[in-house]
Formats: structure tokens, sequence, C-alpha cells
């Protein structure tokens, strides 16, 4: 059995794509919406601010329970229940006028983010990877820090340019087209389902 191909390095892709759309856009580049969705709806930017720290609560409860989900089940129908979820949850914020309806969907962002986001990722390289799991990990989360850096000035452009509700929808979109190669491109959680054995694996 194969212990080493393009394969080990494409299932690291993929967890930088997940990064990427969960940890980067998702959690890490929501703050530059605080102050214009705040001062739109009326209310203090704290009080906005509240929903993404329930995101971020429901995130943490779901991540206990997420590994377990992954394991009984298909992986890619969890993945893309936990896309729509994310994408779909920041699509209807655009909608929004309620800052109660901001606490709901970022809830609901927030259990998407948890399904393919830290700990998914993390059960997937160390299915993968023997050797160099660390530098897969790495490689992999340092694109949460990446896009969170490349995402947070774009949106902030954008909601100059076209208004926070548009830029919501773009960023919907953003969050769900860095998945679609994970979703479409045939990959198992296992190597083992693959004919393949972990990456440097003896």
């Amino acid at each position: 059995m194969i212990n080493k191909s393009y394969k080990h390095w494409m299932i690291v892709f993929f967890m930088c794509c997940l990064a990427a759309s969960s940890i980067g856009l998702c959690t890490n580049a929501i703050g530059v919406f605080y102050t214009p969705v705040a001062k739109s709806l009326k209310v203090l930017k704290g009080t906005f601010a509240m929903h993404a720290t329930l995101s971020t609560l429901a995130t943490a409860l779901t991540s206990l329970k997420i590994s377990k989900v992954i394991k009984k089940y298909s992986y890619k129908k969890v993945l893309l229940i936990g896309v729509i979820l994310s994408s779909g949850a920041t699509w209807l914020m655009s909608y929004s006028t309620s800052v109660y309806l901001f606490y709901i969907l970022g809830i609901l962002r927030g259990i998407g983010v948890g399904i393919y986001g830290m700990v998914p990722i993390t059960v997937v390289i160390t299915n993968w990877f023997d050797k160099k799991h660390g530098l897969a990990t790495s490689l992999a989360l340092s694109f949460s820090g990446l896009s969170g850096a490349i995402f947070s000035p774009l949106l902030s452009s954008w909601i100059i340019s076209y208004g926070w509700q548009m830029t919501y929808r773009l960023m919907a979109s953003c969050i769900l087209i860095l998945v679609l190669p994970v979703l479409i491109v045939p990959w198992k959680i296992n190597p083992q389902e693959e004919g393949m054995l972990p990456y440097g694996y003896q």
C-alpha cells in the first residue's frame, strides 16, 4: 500500500481551503462588520458583536461532538451541511433588520463552522499523516490567518463600495467557493478506504 503520494498533499490543500473558509472568513474577518451594521441597526457595537460571541460558543459546542459524527456518517454529506449553514446564515444576514435575528444566524453559522472547522481539519490530517504531521497541520491552519489577513481589508473595501448588505452576500459566496474543491473532488476521510496508508507510515 502507498504511504507517500500527491494525494496526501492534496488532502492538505483541501484542509487549507476548509481553514480559510471556516476560521479565516467566518471567524477572523467578521470584525469589519461591527461598526457599519451597528450604525445601521442603531445599536451599540458591543450589542451587535454579541452575535460573534454566540457564534464562537456554538462552534465550541459543535466541536465537542463533531468527531463522533464524522466517524459515523459520510464526511462529504456532513461537510455539505456545515457549508450550507455557514454560507446560508451569512447570506441571510444581509437581509436582517434586527439584532436578535443576527444572534440566531450567528449561532447557525457557528454550528456550520464547528462542522468543518478546527476539529475536522485536525482529524483528517491525523488520519492521513504519520510523518510530517506537524508540517501538514501547520500548513493547513496557517491559511486561517492568511485568509483573515486577505479578506479583512477586502471586505472593508466592499462595505465602502457596495454597502454591508451586499458584502455579506459576497462573503457568503466566498465561503462556499473556498470549499467547492473539497466537495467536488473525490476523497475519503481515511486513506485506507482508498487503498493507501498515512504519509510515511511503516
